[in-house]
């Protein structure tokens, strides 16, 4: 009965996140969604590369860690309390998800205080 459950719930979460993907890309596509600053500066001259280390080792590791929370059978999960719990993430993987996200609180900083920014 529970893998079943499990089954079911791994393909409404692929279904899901599949769905919000297309309304996404669709949106974006379609010019519906404003995505100005997303990987620019606030005043949009020049796009900030901490930016874009961010947004693609975000994206990047929420792929990573749903694909493998999804592969791994849940017999194989550790289970604290007798309920199953998200797998471990390895410590390679959090090194790179904290370099980019310091990376990016770096270049803030710099822009803020250090007076990095253009016509800011």
């Amino acid at each position: 009965m529970l893998a079943l459950a499990t089954d079911i719930f791994k393909y409404f979460l692929l279904a899901w996140l599949g769905g919000l993907a297309f309304f996404v890309i669709r949106d974006v596509l379609l010019k519906n969604n404003s995505l100005s600053g997303l990987l620019a500066t606030s005043n949009g001259n020049s796009t900030e590369p901490e930016r874009v280390v961010l947004l693609f080792f975000t994206i990047g590791f929420a792929l990573y860690y749903s694909l493998t929370a999804l592969a791994i059978p849940i017999s194989d999960l550790p289970q604290p309390n007798g309920r199953p719990a998200m797998p471990d993430i390895s410590y390679e993987v959090l090194a790179v998800l904290f370099g980019s996200q310091s990376s990016f609180i770096l270049g803030k900083i710099l822009r803020i205080y250090m007076g990095v920014q253009n016509n800011g």
